[in-house]
């Protein structure tokens, strides 16, 4: 991943990652006690495309997080285009990664 280099130069010992939908899903609850809602109003109800795929050509997606419905993990094809999805990199330790 081109971000995960050019973050790895400016702050070394860290890179960038896709998280899975579970590391996206952990986040968005942990962040709940900061009154804001990853995903939610804030941020347009979008969706993060996740590392997680269900089959050949599709990724879950983790996103749209609202009071009324909760968050969202959905399926989309992989660079279907879908305006509503965006990749959300994690910041991780490279040590992180090595042990994956």
């Amino acid at each position: 991943m081109e971000y995960g280099r050019h973050i790895s130069y400016k702050i070394p010992g860290v890179t960038a990652i896709l998280g899975s939908a579970a590391d996206y899903a952990e986040l968005v609850f942990a962040h709940l006690i900061t009154g804001q809602q990853l995903f939610g109003k804030d941020f347009n109800y979008r969706y993060t495309i996740t590392s997680t795929s269900i089959i050949e050509s599709k990724n879950i997606a983790v996103g749209s997080f609202d009071d009324v419905h909760g968050l969202t993990i959905s399926c989309l094809p992989r660079n279907s285009g879908d305006n509503r999805a965006w990749a959300a990199p994690l910041i991780v330790p490279i040590s992180a990664v090595v042990a994956r």
